[in-house]
């Protein structure tokens, strides 16, 4: 009776451990789903509420999770979590039936046909000139704030038209700017960014556009990162074709192109840092845990920088062979708890001191300073304190750092 006892016991121990590994693995296969983002998922936290714990749970009841958030005291508050939320369901309620039982497609044969699609799209031309269409764009070009109070102050614009996820302004013609959007467009200005074109009408890039880069020395030649996939257009936007085949297919956050070698792009991933040597033909995992951020050193184009994570905890690894390897920063502060993601930050004005910015524990950020000539580090500020009162916002879906 001791022993079937002591069984049983082992047994429920076994199953609870089990239960709570699961519940706490960052991704499910609902973050694979067509057109959500999961690298805006941030860590798992006991604090979450039931709702959010929901997220980490596989498989879990469209319904119930809805049902559960809505009924929250969170639902209306913008926390990295939250943010998530809201994306992740309006991603997974077309594969959500009445009941709420969620039934994905085979995502690698949804992202061949979609790269199928995507090569077709180049044989049809009828969209390109919107011209010819019958429709003229009438407005709203801008949206304003409700005015509520009757104030006879008019009331200022409110940010409501899509969400900006990547930008970025060719070196070689400060006139020329591409963006790319929340709704899965890539828009073009070639006047500073007074007037704005969509690119590519009649190409689906898969998901709202989380990277974008333009090359050094040719405008008309731009890389952007939608649903797992790398686009490229040669043509200043015209055309646009997918670079990565099913299988080696991946979610960029960032893409950093060489200006020394142009044809050298990195790749930060929820899967790694990718690096391509051949202008984006072929790409090459070189470090295998996730990368939120990447960075090459303006004076030293073989020293690269990357924010990656290990055991839950923040870390830099470092290239000095132009990312054939990455080796972990040995002084980088190793306490430093990864809730919702980094961005790092350099400048050729300060080309060997890297900035960081990291989402941590306690919705708190904290921001460091490193000199990578004495190879150490500084905490310039804490966040929610006085003199730096940022908080984790949304996290890292709206998460920017420049210098």
């Amino acid at each position: 009776m001791k022993n079937k006892l002591r069984l049983v016991i082992t047994t429920l121990i076994s199953v609870m451990f089990t239960i709570t590994a699961v519940a706490q693995n960052h991704y499910t296969p609902y973050d694979d789903a067509p057109k959500n983002i999961k690298s805006y998922k941030p860590a798992f936290q006991d604090s979450y509420p039931e709702w959010a714990k929901m997220l980490y749970d596989y498989p879990v009841n469209f319904n119930e999770i809805c049902d559960a958030f809505d009924q929250s005291e969170e639902k209306d508050i913008k926390t990295p979590i939250t943010r998530y939320f809201k994306n992740w369901r309006r991603h997974i309620q077309p594969w959500a039936n009445n009941d709420g039982f969620i039934e994905l497609p085979d995502m690698d044969t949804y992202n061949k046909n979609l790269r199928n699609t995507q090569l077709a799209a180049n044989n049809d031309n009828s969209n390109d000139n919107k011209s010819e269409s019958d429709w003229t764009f009438l407005g709203p070009k801008e949206t304003f704030w409700l005015n509520e109070s009757g104030s006879p102050t008019p009331p200022s614009s409110c940010p409501w038209q899509v969400n900006v996820y990547s930008f970025d302004i060719a070196a070689s013609d400060n006139s020329i700017l591409y963006c790319g959007t929340e709704t899965g467009f890539v828009n073009k200005s070639i006047n500073y960014g007074n007037s704005w074109q969509q690119s590519g009408l009649n190409y689906s890039f898969g998901s709202g556009v989380t990277a974008t880069a333009i090359h050094p020395t040719d405008p008309n030649i731009v890389y952007v990162a939608a649903g797992n996939q790398i686009h490229k257009t040669m043509d200043g936007g015209i055309i646009w074709l997918p670079l990565l085949e099913g299988s080696e297919q991946f979610h960029a956050d960032r893409l950093i192109i060489d200006h020394g070698n142009p044809a050298k792009i990195y790749a930060a991933s929820t899967s790694g840092v990718y690096v391509t040597a051949d202008a984006g033909e072929n790409w090459n995992r070189n470090y295998n845990s996730r990368a939120y951020d990447v960075a090459i050193n303006p004076e030293n184009e073989n020293t690269v920088y990357a924010l990656s994570k290990s055991g839950g905890k923040f870390e830099i690894i470092i290239s000095t062979n132009g990312g054939e390897d990455f080796e972990t920063d040995p002084n980088f502060p190793t306490d430093i708890s990864d809730e919702s993601g980094g961005m790092l930050a350099v400048t050729p004005a300060d080309p060997n001191t890297l900035w960081v910015v990291m989402l941590s524990a306690d919705y708190t950020p904290y921001i460091y300073k490193g000199d990578m000539n004495s190879q150490s580090w500084e905490l310039l500020a804490t966040g929610q304190t006085s003199q730096f009162p940022m908080n984790n916002g949304q996290g890292y879906f709206d998460l920017a750092l420049e210098v």
